[in-house]
Order: C-alpha cells, then sequence, then structure tokens
C-alpha cells in the first residue's frame, strides 16, 4: 500500500469520526427540543384548561389573529389571549350582550350554515376519475364563491337517520344555483347514497366541532345506533369519577374528560383508510376471480380426468376379463398338456415294453435259428 492511500485512510477516519460526533449531538439536539416541545404542550394544556378555555377555541383564536398579523413573539400572544379569557369569565355576567356575544362566537367557530337546500337533479354519472356533478338550489343567494369547500348533511336528525352526504367543492354559482363537484373521490356505495338522499340538506361552511355538550340528551340507546361502543362508552364516562387505568390526559380534577374530536382529521383518516380498504377488497376480489378462473380450470381437468380414469378402468375391467378368460384357457391347456404328457409317458412306457418284449423274441428266434444251424450242419456233415 502506498503512502498517498495510508494517508487517504487517515483522512476518511478521522472524517469518519467527526461525522458520528455530529450526528450524536443532533440527535442529542432533536433529544432535548423534543422534551422542550411536550414540555411546552402540557404547560399550554394545563393553561387552557386552568382557563376553561377549549383547544378548538384557542386554535380558531390563533388561526384569527394568525390572518390579522397580530402575532407576537415568544408566546406573548397566547400569554394575553389566557389573562383575556381568565380575566373575562371572572367578570362575566347571564346578560343579553353575554350571550348575544357567545351566540356571535358559535356562529364564527360553527361558520355559515345554509338550510332547506335542495338537488335539482340527480348527480350525474361518474366518469373515469369519479368526477360528476351535482346541481342545488338555496332558498336565497349566497356569498359563495367557487372552489368553496362545503359540507353537505341531510337535514334531518340522527335519530331519524340523518347522514353526511359529503365534502364538495363549488365549481359554479350561478344566483342561488350551485354547481358542485365531490372534493374527494366517492365509491359507488358513498354515490349511492347520495343519489338516494332527495332532501332537504344542509350545506356547512365549516364541519360542526366536537365539544362536552354536543351529545346532551342523548340516550344510551340512541348514542349506540349512532357511534362505536368505545365513543358512546366515553360519552356516558364524561365528568364521571375517573378510574385507575384512565389516561392521565384524561383526567382532570380527579373526573374523565373524553378527548375531543377533529371531525375534519377523522373524516379525511377515514376517507384514506376507506379507499385503502376499497383498493384491497378490489385487490382482493381480482385475486379472488383468478382463483375461481383457476378452480373452474382445475374442476374442468379433473372433469376430463375422470372421463380418463373412466375409460381406463373400463378398458382395465375388459383387460382383466381377458386375463381371467387367458388364465382359465392356460389352465384347460395345462391340465391337457399335463393328460397329454400322461398318456405319451404311458405310450414311451408301452413302446419301451413291446421294445423288450421284441429284443427277447429276437433273441430267442436267433438262438433257435443258430440251434436249428448247428443241427443241421451236425447232420450234413461226413461219418
Amino acid at each position: 500500500m502506498s503512502i498517498w492511500n495510508k494517508v487517504l485512510l487517515g483522512f476518511i477516519f478521522l472524517l469518519s469520526l467527526g461525522f458520528f460526533y455530529m450526528a450524536a449531538r443532533t440527535l442529542k439536539t432533536h433529544q432535548v427540543w423534543r422534551e422542550s416541545a411536550q414540555k411546552h404542550e402540557a404547560a399550554i394544556r394545563d393553561a387552557l384548561l386552568k382557563a376553561s378555555v377549549r383547544p378548538e377555541e384557542m386554535y380558531a383564536e390563533m388561526t384569527r389573529r394568525i390572518a390579522e398579523k397580530t402575532i407576537s413573539p415568544n408566546s406573548e400572544t397566547m400569554e394575553r389571549i389566557l389573562r383575556e379569557a381568565e380575566g373575562t369569565r371572572a367578570t362575566q355576567q347571564n346578560s343579553l350582550r353575554l350571550l348575544k356575544e357567545q351566540l356571535d362566537w358559535e356562529i364564527l367557530m360553527r361558520g355559515r350554515v345554509w338550510r332547506g337546500v335542495q338537488p335539482t337533479k340527480p348527480p350525474t354519472a361518474p366518469d373515469q376519475q369519479g368526477e360528476f356533478e351535482l346541481m342545488v338550489a338555496l332558498t336565497e343567494e349566497a356569498p359563495i364563491s367557487p372552489q368553496m369547500i362545503l359540507y353537505l348533511f341531510e337535514e334531518k336528525s340522527v335519530q331519524d337517520k340523518g347522514r353526511y352526504l359529503g365534502e364538495f367543492k363549488v365549481s359554479g354559482v350561478g344566483g342561488k344555483q350551485l354547481t358542485l363537484k365531490p372534493a374527494k373521490k366517492f365509491d359507488d356505495q358513498q354515490y349511492k347514497r347520495l343519489a338516494q338522499s332527495r332532501g332537504p340538506w344542509v350545506v356547512y361552511e365549516r364541519l360542526p366541532m366536537d365539544s362536552y355538550d354536543l351529545f346532551e340528551g342523548l340516550s344510551e340507546e340512541q348514542l349506540r345506533a349512532m357511534m362505536p361502543e368505545s365513543d358512546w362508552r366515553a360519552i356516558l364516562k364524561h365528568g364521571k369519577p375517573a378510574e385507575p387505568d384512565d389516561p392521565p390526559d384524561c383526567v382532570v380534577d380527579g373526573k374523565y374528560q373524553r378527548p375531543l374530536t377533529d371531525f375534519t382529521l377523522a373524516l379525511n383518516y377515514a376517507h384514506r383508510r376507506r379507499s385503502e380498504l376499497v383498493d384491497l377488497k378490489k385487490a382482493a376480489d381480482r385475486e379472488k376471480a383468478t382463483v375461481d378462473n383457476a378452480l373452474a380450470a382445475a374442476q374442468q381437468e379433473q372433469k376430463t380426468h375422470e372421463a380418463w380414469k373412466a375409460t381406463a378402468q373400463q378398458a382395465l375391467s375388459q383387460m382383466e376379463a381377458e386375463r381371467d378368460a387367458a388364465a382359465e384357457h392356460l389352465k384347460e391347456v395345462e391340465n391337457a398338456l399335463a393328460a397329454k404328457q400322461a398318456e405319451i409317458q404311458k405310450t414311451i412306457a408301452q413302446i419301451q415294453d413291446l421294445t423288450r418284449q421284441i429284443a427277447r423274441i429276437q433273441l430267442e428266434v436267433s438262438r433257435k435259428i443258430e440251434q436249428r444251424v448247428q443241427a443241421a450242419l451236425q447232420a450234413a456233415a461226413p461219418k
């Protein structure tokens, strides 16, 4: 290894040490800022609870002051808002002026609402991108401009099965007539629910906000029909003595305080999760169709193999019958062969016996001939 390679390795080693040191300092900085943010969040939450200011009210006030460019640095604006809230709540009385201010505040937080909205015609059929148009008529002209986001509800209570119909974007305004398009893609079920709803509808500029008195007066049976078990149990438990296993953030002065729901975030999450589930269902349906087709092909192939099996079994039965007949015939042939062989052995024995008899006779004849020849020779000999 040359000297320059060694020098280069030394520099790389030193730079690595510096990198690891800076990475460790960065992680430590992130940890310090994270802990500081958590402490500030806890302090802000405690301050809001002590001042009896709802988080959504603080958020709306901060948003308004940001728009007005009246925010002061170093959290002075938030401290001033809290002091104003404490002073106002300490000196407030149930007067018409105060009630009007509270009503104006609720209306401001709620946003504008248009009731008695009627569909002028059924929604158009969705195109390939899922876009469609919905024509509605207001009871009077309203300051609505294109590109505004509106939320559509059926104008009846939850007990009467009133439903949320969706989030729409204004694409056209003409007097009392509005043309709406879906702000988020509708699936088949959502589109069908909208098409089947005949009105009247309620149009909200903002989604209603959750509050602790939102579900007052509803019975447990009504809450059961409206929401999952975990939610209606939390509503019924609100304001009651806290239990040991309750989260610390939900315990105020020893009582359980249910967490408020941001319906905008909840609906966005539900829409995203629904889209994911719809995509998963479509993928599962495609896989199921593929499996069904493969199963149908396998079943058809099974039928073909069963037909081949039946033909083979028939041929096997025929071959087995022919084999049995051949075996029976072979047995008969073997029996006949055994009988013939026995007869042959018997004939051979008889032939051998006759041969012996012939040889004995021939021997006897030869002996007698020889005796006669001898006798004849003796008689002919001179005396």
